[in-house]
């Protein structure tokens, strides 16, 4: 396991403040996924996002 990858700022990943409420976070989380994920969006970079 790469400890970097768990070294990173979450709330700026999901581009949310970091006084966003757990619904906040769980909502912009499926929000993202959905953006990039490789089945509805064939883009080369939105897969390496996802």
């Amino acid at each position: 396991m790469v400890q970097a990858e768990f070294d990173q700022d979450y709330h700026a990943a999901l581009e949310l403040p970091s006084t966003a409420t757990p619904n906040d976070i769980k909502k912009q989380f499926k929000k993202l996924a959905l953006q990039y994920h490789p089945d509805r969006n064939p883009d080369k970079d939105t897969t390496a996002k996802f």
